[in-house]
């Protein structure tokens, strides 16, 4: 198959994150990958770094017949089968092309925000979009509400490819946060916290990227934690946390948080709000710690308790571990969206054979 990821986004986020481990996972199972995104964004550099064909271009307004055209000349000429889009604007773009081409649509939804329940957004659901692929329990039950997308709804949880257990051995616990920088994931709730911890030693480890960074710099001056806290911009998740402990992610709200899973998949222990689909990661006290995402004494707590109780913060970062590696295995769970989309296109044209055999 030809599949064509489309990404018009300009920030990185955990929608890119899937869309690149989707592709790379199909194109070494035979399949031909391209992705298309803005022009200078950094999910250029990362296709490169994992194989992938990527192809800038400038998206231009909702609806723009220029845009619209070159997807439908690039649909053909690469003969595309599958159409995979997120947001709005790739929707009102690539999605509009994919429909005058006739090929499948599978629109990604990471979060309840991503679609309101508008007269503009019923009329291009039915009309443009065939699946829409959603990655919690939470979410799937969030957009079942919406008419217009029952019976286009699937729901595949983000998913890692395992690494082995890691113990680590630090003097001092390394507490990490990886997120885009925003209001949302209340990493300045985060700082106030650790400044109440100052009787304890602790290292804390900020990676990302976002609206707040000059602010959260700021406010660690102002509190003054810059001996013990550190922002190192943006991150390789995996290269970063080789040497953590805990990862937190204290989001006021969140429909998955894949960066749990690198955070399990990385050994370390984890402390998350209690909102969204995070408890279908995390079973509280076994695997992780689910805190309230409005109450900075549940916080302080948690991260006091892994602090001071090394046995507990081992406990579990092994179960948190062997969770993700059982539960949100890439293998499965990608092979599992692979037959989804090859059902769809066998559905779509009963008379084409789609040898399986063939691809593997």
């Amino acid at each position: 198959m030809n599949i064509v990821f489309v990404n018009s986004t300009k920030s990185w986020g955990g929608i890119k994150t899937w869309m690149v481990e989707l592709g790379q996972f199909l194109a070494q199972r035979g399949h031909q990958i391209t992705v298309v995104c803005r022009r200078k964004n950094p999910l250029i550099d990362t296709c490169e770094r994992r194989g992938l064909p990527c192809v800038p271009i400038h998206f231009g307004f909702d609806f723009s017949p220029a845009t619209i055209t070159w997807f439908y000349r690039f649909f053909r000429a690469q003969q595309t089968k599958v159409a995979v889009t997120n947001v709005s604007k790739d929707l009102c773009t690539a999605g509009v092309a994919a429909k005058l081409c006739g090929i499948t649509h599978i629109n990604r939804l990471g979060n309840t925000r991503d679609l309101k329940n508008t007269l503009k957004s019923r009329l291009m659901y039915n009309a443009l979009v065939d699946c829409v692929v959603v990655p919690s329990h939470n979410l799937l039950e969030h957009f079942s509400t919406y008419d217009f997308l029952r019976g286009k709804l699937h729901m595949f949880h983000n998913a890692i490819t395992p690494l082995p257990f890691k113990l680590r051995q630090n003097h001092i616990v390394k507490f990490a946060v990886v997120a885009k920088l925003s209001q949302r994931k209340q990493v300045d709730k985060i700082l106030q916290t650790f400044q109440r911890l100052q009787d304890l030693p602790w290292e804390l480890h900020i990676g990302g990227f976002g609206p707040e960074f000059d602010t959260l710099q700021t406010l660690t001056q102002t509190l003054n934690l810059t001996s013990c806290v550190h922002f190192a911009g943006r991150v390789d998740p995996y290269e970063f946390l080789q040497d953590k402990d805990v990862g937190i992610l204290y989001s006021r709200y969140e429909a998955f948080g894949y960066a749990i899973l690198e955070y399990l998949n990385m050994s370390c222990a984890v402390i998350a709000s209690n909102v969204g689909g995070i408890p279908e990661i995390l079973d509280h006290g076994v695997s992780g710690l689910l805190v309230d995402p409005f109450r900075l004494d549940d916080l302080e707590q948690a991260v006091r308790l892994l602090i001071c109780d090394p046995q507990q913060r081992e406990m579990l970062a092994r179960n948190g571990h062997e969770r993700v590696c059982s539960q949100f295995n890439q293998q499965a769970i990608f092979a599992q969206i692979e037959a989804e989309i090859q059902r769809m296109l066998a559905e779509k044209n009963p008379n084409v054979n789609i040898a399986l055999h063939a691809l593997h």
